[in-house]
């Protein structure tokens, strides 16, 4: 029986390659090894330190890097830092990088290793795609094409190869699943880092030999070097590459393996740590979960972003429109969580949040209400009578805004005689 042909397809994304090296630590954790690995930009880099057995190197350099260390342009850069350097000079220039790659990529290393290594980069103006496997790159070569795998044109300068410009390989080909099959592969084992350049389409027929590891969270801008965030990054790519594989459960978080009974309660469990910005770099088991889970409930609601009177009347508006796409930010949906719970609670089995037609329309969010209900999670405001919210909304409103003079005049009654005055002075005029 002919043995299996495994490829890591590593897609490019810049910063987030610190995903990528997470994934990969996991994948070598369980014991699968590549015979080829491929990728465009930070994937071609990143596979390049993968195939010469140097992913330690990568790994600390994702952690440690900072954006004003990788390119010639200002600490905390924005977007328009790069539009304004790539009208004055072609593109930021990535000093920091080509560094990197001249210190850490060793071309002997990767033509000797037994791991075949692929990258992609688009020759401008013919936008033409190079597909290179190792093989396929003249000698002295090699540091050369993985920059030029790696310059994201127009915001990174291009970089010239023998009076030829290229560009990042994004451009033509994001995640080149196809370049590892045409190469042999068997078995495809493909890092998403999601919308960061053109995806080429997989044939159907091959679908069931690629197996996908990608974030439900969105990872960044990819021009953004930020050492803590990119930590942050490589611990999720290393838990999203163990739940790909089936060792973890859940689609935002990760939990222990049968933490909760069943699917529904954990799709429920899921949504609920989303609406509550829980920390998708963490193993979760039932006990530890909840713990978080409740404390950054009461954290939402002491921050003051929930007022529960405003919460049900804007729960009312999404019944109204049976959309909540006027919610707003993850806060608002925080605040429509738990006005479903709260309304729940009081109404008990009779309330409308019961409708099966309802968990169509409103799935995520009434499924992490009614987690919130089933578990305790949440308790009840008492309702308070005429008296004390005319007191609290006197005190709040009215008190907070008084001066000593203007209660001064409150107490003797000038306040009154000068609104009596300056009413019949008006209606003279």
């Amino acid at each position: 029986m002919r043995r299996e042909k495994i490829a890591f397809v590593l897609a490019g994304g810049g910063s987030k390659g610190a995903y990528e090296c997470g994934a990969l630590i996991a994948l070598n954790k369980m014991g699968i090894k590549a015979d080829m690995v491929c990728g465009s930009s930070s994937g071609s880099l990143v596979g390049a330190l993968y195939c010469q057995n140097d992913l330690k190197i990568a790994v600390d350099m994702f952690a440690e890097l900072e954006t004003d260390e990788l390119f010639e342009i200002e600490r905390d850069a924005t977007i328009w830092d790069y539009v304004k350097a790539f009208i004055f000079r072609n593109g930021a220039d990535p000093k920091g990088l080509k560094d990197g790659i001249k210190r850490y990529i060793d071309e002997r290393k990767i033509r000797e290793s037994n791991v075949d290594f692929g990258l992609v980069t688009v020759e401008i103006p013919r936008i033409k795609g190079h597909y290179l496997w190792k093989n396929d790159v003249p000698k002295g070569k090699m540091q050369d094409y993985i920059l030029a795998s790696a310059s994201a044109f127009p915001m990174i300068k291009y970089h010239e190869i023998d009076g030829k410009k290229f560009i990042d390989g994004a451009y033509i080909d994001v995640m080149p699943v196809d370049m590892a099959l045409k190469h042999g592969a068997t078995k495809v084992y493909a890092v998403d880092l999601l919308r960061n350049g053109i995806e080429r389409k997989t044939d159907k027929k091959k679908k069931k030999e690629i197996l996908i590891i990608s974030s439900k969270w969105e990872l960044g801008f990819p021009l953004d070097f930020n050492s803590d965030r990119q930590r942050s990054m490589l611990r999720m790519g290393f838990l999203d590459a163990y739940k790909a594989l089936g060792k973890y459960d859940g689609e935002y978080f990760c939990f222990e393996k049968n933490t909760f009974k069943n699917k529904d309660t954990l799709f429920a469990a899921d949504c609920c740590g989303r609406f509550f910005n829980l920390n998708p770099a963490v193993v979760y088991n039932q006990r530890n979960f909840m713990r978080y889970l409740k404390s950054s409930i009461k954290d939402f609601e002491n921050s003051g972003e929930y007022n529960e009177h405003e919460a049900l009347d804007t729960l009312s508006a999404v019944f109204s429109s049976q959309s909540l796409d006027d919610v707003g930010e993850d806060g608002g949906y925080g605040s429509i969580v738990l006005a479903m719970a709260a309304k729940m609670m009081r109404e008990g089995k009779e309330s409308v949040l019961n409708s099966t037609l309802l968990s169509s329309i409103f799935d995520e969010t009434l499924a992490a209400a009614r987690f919130i209900v089933d578990n305790n999670l949440y308790r009840l405001h008492k309702r308070r009578g005429f008296l004390t919210r005319t007191a609290t909304f006197f005190y709040k409103k009215a008190l907070n805004n008084f001066k000593p003079p203007a209660l001064l005049d409150y107490i003797t009654g000038r306040y009154f005689v000068h609104k009596v005055k300056t009413f019949f002075h008006k209606k003279k005029s």
